[in-house]
């Protein structure tokens, strides 16, 4: 996109800015995922994320784990990305140990030998929408939040570092939640940005910069304007 007005940045250019963009979404994107484990009833999955392992001359496999939660239209609906540099259970067992409500189902790419085995070993879990009508019959949400990261995976290849996989986490955190409320992710990161940078929105406002509330949010702010 730079390139077409004759403006060339270096890659080290570009990955320090999104760095400190990221150091300053940290908190927003803190409370995407208190929020999301704050819900009733949510779903979550996983993916492998290449990482760079420098010294070994190859990748190391990272995981993404995702928790996401559609609740439209009575609600919002997020994803949240936390990064682990493995695929141990140890990992996400902090976060999840805040969650208090249903895990539907959990989707896996399996063939039909295992698809068999989960459907029995989850079958408690994948008849919860009947009894519970807040509850989807499918985890389409989750499973779409992920394709996010594998298409991604394959333009990029890989993460540069443990940190530049945080900062994945992030990213795709408040840009799939966008999508999930309809929310245009340019305009919205520009404008959040703008705002926590600045100090206009303080660390106790942060509630109104989610993106299931910052299109209210910017409409009474221009209409005050």
């Amino acid at each position: 996109m730079l390139k077409r007005p004759g403006i060339t940045l270096d890659r080290s250019t570009l990955s320090d800015w999104v760095g400190r963009a990221c150091w300053w979404l940290t908190p927003l994107c803190d409370l995407v995922l208190s929020t999301v484990l704050s819900s009733g009833k949510m779903f979550a999955d996983e993916t492998r994320l290449p990482v760079l392992d420098p010294g070994r001359g190859k990748t190391k496999a990272g995981r993404l784990w995702c928790c996401a939660v559609d609740d439209r239209p009575w609600a919002g609906s997020a994803a949240a990305y936390v990064y682990s540099e493995d695929r141990k259970g140890t990992h996400p067992a902090p976060h999840l140990a805040a969650f208090k409500g249903r895990l539907p189902r959990l989707p896996g790419w399996t063939d039909l030998a295992k698809a068999m085995r989960d459907l029995l070993r989850h079958s408690d879990g994948l008849i919860v929408y009947l009894g519970d009508g807040r509850v989807e019959m499918d985890s389409n949400v989750v499973e779409c939040a992920i394709r996010l990261v594998t298409i991604t995976r394959k333009n990029s290849l890989f993460a540069g570092s443990d940190d530049g996989a945080r900062r994945w986490a992030i990213a795709n955190t408040l840009i799939q939640s966008c999508k999930l409320t309809s929310v245009e992710p340019l305009a919205y990161l520009t404008d959040v940005l703008q705002r926590i940078v600045s100090g206009r929105t303080k660390s106790h406002e942060l509630h109104r910069l989610v993106s299931w509330n910052w299109t209210q949010t910017a409409s009474a702010l221009a209409a005050a304007a």
